[in-house]
């Protein structure tokens, strides 16, 4: 056996951290008998020392309640375990000289980084009894898939220590004369602690923080990310216009043999109109929102019937151009009765048919209807949120 001092008790029993109490005796006795000075007595003095090691570690080890106060106070025994210093960000990581160029050459960015990476996981794996508890993200190369780069950042940039620095504890609250002075002891140890564990937290953020503003990969993840908005917003307004022809498909006095189609200037006509409206009734509720505060209104609700509302009120106007134009062929030609008679007008929110525009148009302005619309709005609003 080694005389290490970077040892642990558990190193020095040849157990893991979880052994059982009979683990501990049963590693013991081995031990022990094995490096007894009585047993070596060509070299005494070394096993002597190895001997009074494996007595200390069994003492603590054996005894629950001195088990369970090492386990959280392990590095004031083993100080020699741990170099703070090593937990610090050169400042040469946040400086671009310290990289040769985008690329995994040995000194380029993403080998650096990568790196570094690696030891700076590598230091808080130390600190978990079984590594595979948790998995860090790792940096990467120039070829790393998107999204697992963006995973990285994401985790890095709001990392958490699971170092303890209990090796720098101010007080050994093992000599605290009485529970109290233990737990005053306890508590300025604590905040030290607790400093050390923030500053990290703080400067690996930073890092990462650093290094997304400059990865080649993030700018490309970001150009993936507008070209995947710009499609969306693309098949949001296809679906738009879609749904407000299907409007019009049904609105009052709409005859297909008409062939009436809106044009290019009179769609961005409407949808000016509409965004301008429904932006002023937003507007508005918003105001009364931020004075009133004993009730909260549905604004969703209000605001897709506000929008059908408007959408009926231009679809209305569009339809008395319509009719006037209708009207002005009408005098011209003569039609015979059975025309009208035979033309069947068809509201595909209710589902109704009806043989004369005089019922259609009462049907129009019956609450009946203006109820479905509003649930059809509704599902439709729903819909574009998905």
């Amino acid at each position: 056996m080694s005389s290490n001092d970077c040892q642990t008790f558990y190193d020095i029993l040849h157990i893991q951290n979880d052994a059982t109490i009979d683990q501990i005796k049963k590693s013991y006795r081995s031990l022990a008998l094995k490096y007894h000075p009585d047993k070596n007595l060509d070299n005494v003095v070394a096993t002597t020392a190895i001997f009074n090691r494996i007595q200390e570690a069994y003492d603590i080890l054996s005894d629950p309640e001195k088990r369970n106060w090492y386990d959280n106070h392990r590095d004031v025994f083993h100080k020699d375990l741990i170099d703070v210093s090593e937990y610090d960000i050169d400042e040469k990581y946040f400086q671009p000289y310290c990289y040769n160029g985008y690329n995994d050459d040995d000194n380029g960015f993403y080998t650096v980084y990568r790196k570094l990476f690696e030891d700076i996981i590598a230091q808080e794996l130390r600190f978990y009894d079984d590594p595979n508890d948790f998995e860090y993200p790792q940096f990467g190369d120039s070829n790393s898939d998107l999204k697992s780069v963006k995973y990285f950042y994401d985790m890095w940039q709001s990392f958490k220590t699971a170092i303890s620095f209990n090796q720098l504890d101010k007080y050994d609250i093992r000599q605290a004369p009485n529970r109290r002075f233990g737990r005053f002891m306890e508590r300025e140890n604590e905040k030290i602690r607790e400093q050390a564990r923030k500053q990290r937290n703080l400067n690996i953020q930073k890092l990462a923080k650093w290094l997304r503003s400059r990865d080649k990969r993030m700018k490309k993840y970001a150009e993936h990310l507008a070209e995947k908005n710009r499609d969306n917003r693309k098949k949001s307004e296809q679906e738009r216009r879609k749904k407000i022809q299907e409007n019009l498909n049904n609105s009052n006095n709409y005859v297909e043999t008409n062939g009436f189609k809106l044009s290019e200037e009179q769609w961005q006509e409407l949808e000016a109109t509409l965004d301008n409206e429904i932006e002023n009734k937003r507007q508005m509720k918003k105001g009364k929102k931020n004075k009133t505060t004993t009730k909260r209104p549905t604004v969703d609700d209000d605001i897709v019937y506000d929008e059908m509302e408007i959408i009926e009120k231009q679809i209305e106007s569009i339809d008395l151009e319509l009719q006037s134009q209708n009207d002005g062929v009408d005098n011209n030609d003569d039609h015979d009765d059975d025309d009208d008679e035979d033309l069947l007008y068809v509201c595909d929110v209710c589902s109704k048919n009806f043989k004369s525009l005089n019922s259609y148009n009462n049907h129009l302005k019956s609450k009946k209807h203006l109820y479905n619309v509003r649930i059809y709005a509704q599902m439709a609003a729903n819909d574009n949120h998905d």
